[in-house]
């Protein structure tokens, strides 16, 4: 459900993270508490907010977007702190 790159802003930079691999060696620092706190919160899912960008989540944590008829896919998250992308290890698949 994710569109790669995935964009993931934080308050100095904007991050490119590329593909499922190194999504999951920096899944916790992309869905933070805080993050995930805004997805599960009933106010958000019930009122989306959309524009030409896609339909956020949140007070816009979370955006995705329709890559294809249908298809809906994560394609950027904004989380409240820095973080450097770690390179995946080949211990990233024990995390699937």
């Amino acid at each position: 459900m994710i569109e790669f790159p995935l964009r993931v802003a934080t308050p100095k930079k904007h991050i490119e993270i590329k593909n499922r691999e190194e999504f999951l060696h920096n899944y916790d620092h992309i869905f933070t508490p805080a993050v995930k706190a805004k997805i599960a919160d009933e106010a958000s899912s019930r009122c989306l907010f959309a524009n030409w960008q896609g339909f956020m989540v949140g007070d816009g944590e979370v955006w995705f977007r329709e890559v294809r008829p249908g298809t809906f896919r994560l394609v950027t998250v904004n989380v409240e702190a820095d973080f450097s992308v770690g390179e995946p290890s080949q211990n990233a698949a024990q995390h699937q």
